[in-house]
């Protein structure tokens, strides 16, 4: 009996990948090929594109035509719609695998992002993360074709963080990109609304009708990292300290996390940070102190797994950002993004000295 080859051990395997059927066993088989030879990862590149490309042509044209000739046709397994999207997630890995070896040193530490296409204006750069876009799914979904030279880098977390100080400072209740709201004596600019969606991929909010849906990750190739990091909130505590006596004070907070299925065969790693800055005017903040919980996940979309954690309050802080983050590693981290995540119920409490609470908020 023959032995079957290197070539056909491929196809079959990434042809089960794409049908959702790959083992555990297999799927780590799979990953030892691509990793072990550039030849590998060609005939893979090959193999994830020809089907891609059967699957997205449309069903709707000459239909007459195509039943006639079916008889002539291969047929090919049409996927559902996760085995889709996960095949062109895949699809862009292994883009990047068969020609990274042709980049300089710079370019093979780069990140892959999957994200929007933003322009340069801040502005349109807050429209397109605004889950009050009706394009930005649109937008999410053309970006997938484009070459990983060509996709735009959204504005990070910390980039957010300064906006939102910014805003707080200036007192800008018509700033775009996040809400600004008033509880007793802390503003708060809120991102949270703006990235809030529904029910989403069998993921139900942990309560209510929304929740926080995470940016892809970007996924750096070398390292074998997956990452993504949302600043949700910006608190303006200078009233409230100033208020407090010089007593201490102290933040407490509490979050859910979830995530979706996907081919990844581990659950992420969710964090929640909380950081307190210092107001220098002109000058970039001083960041004063900073905590940061993380919390390994199932991944189970019907469970929400809740993280906590408390922070005191340097007395000379200005404001506290709150941010959350998901994570993977390793082999598993390549297909990070054939999941989704998310989380719910973020609940923030300030202590001052032993009996003033502002909060939950």
């Amino acid at each position: 009996m023959n032995t079957p080859t290197t070539d056909d051990q491929l196809v079959r395997l990434t042809s089960k990948l794409l049908d959702g059927m790959i083992s555990d066993e297999e799927h780590l088989h799979l990953n030892q090929m691509l990793m072990s030879s550039r030849s590998n990862r060609l005939r893979y590149l090959e193999v994830v594109r020809i089907e891609s490309l059967l699957h997205w042509e449309p069903s709707s044209m000459d239909l007459p035509a195509r039943e006639e000739k079916s008889s002539k046709l291969i047929s090919f397994p049409l996927f559902a719609w996760v085995g889709s999207i996960a095949a062109t997630l895949v699809a862009m890995i292994g883009i990047w695998w068969a020609f990274r070896s042709t980049f300089d040193h710079k370019s093979q530490i780069a990140e892959i992002h999957h994200q929007s296409v933003f322009s340069d204006a801040v502005t349109s750069a807050k429209l397109a993360n605004s889950s009050f876009n009706p394009n930005k799914r649109a937008l999410d979904k053309k970006n997938l074709f484009k070459p990983f030279n060509e996709l735009s880098i959204r504005p990070s977390a910390q980039e957010h963080a300064r906006e939102g100080m910014e805003i707080l400072r200036s007192n800008d209740r018509t700033a775009q990109g996040g809400a600004f709201e008033l509880h007793g004596l802390v503003k708060r600019w809120n991102r949270e609304p703006y990235l809030n969606i529904p029910s989403e991929k069998g993921v139900l909010p942990a309560s209510g009708s929304k929740m926080l849906s995470f940016e892809k990750m970007s996924i750096n190739v070398e390292s074998q990292i997956a990452h993504v990091e949302e600043t949700v909130q910006v608190l303006d505590v200078r009233a409230a300290l100033k208020n407090n006596g010089g007593t201490t004070a102290r933040i407490f907070a509490a979050v859910k996390f979830n995530q979706s299925f996907g081919a990844s065969q581990e659950g992420a790693e969710f964090g929640l940070t909380l950081q307190a800055f210092k107001d220098r005017g002109n000058l970039s903040e001083q960041s004063l102190a900073r905590v940061e919980k993380n919390l390994p996940s199932d991944r189970d979309p019907s469970t929400w797994n809740e993280l906590s954690s408390e922070f005191e309050i340097p007395a000379n802080a200005d404001y506290i950002v709150v941010s959350l983050s998901a994570k993977k590693y390793g082999p598993d981290s390549l297909l990070a993004n054939t999941s989704s995540y998310y989380s719910d119920d973020l609940e923030l409490s300030l202590l001052l000295g032993d009996q003033s609470v502002i909060g939950p908020i």
